[in-house]
């Protein structure tokens, strides 16, 4: 089993939204990958909750650090 280092989350909020949120997510990654910043989306009962995660001393981007 591989362990992933957990990501530092810098921000987390919840909204409503509807139409295009993934893509929203996507574009803000792309966009902004440089900067070590990692966008998450779920989908919590009825809201959308999007997690700003920091990557910038991250070997595997692909940890989540609420596990």
């Amino acid at each position: 089993m591989t362990q992933h280092t957990k990501l530092p989350i810098l921000g987390e909020k919840s909204f409503r939204l509807k139409g295009e949120t993934h893509q929203l997510v996507t574009f803000l990654n792309k966009t902004l990958k440089d900067r070590d910043l990692i966008f998450g989306l779920t989908l919590d009962g009825t809201n959308y909750r999007i997690i700003i995660y920091d990557s910038s001393n991250n070997d595997h981007p692909e940890g989540d650090s609420r596990e």
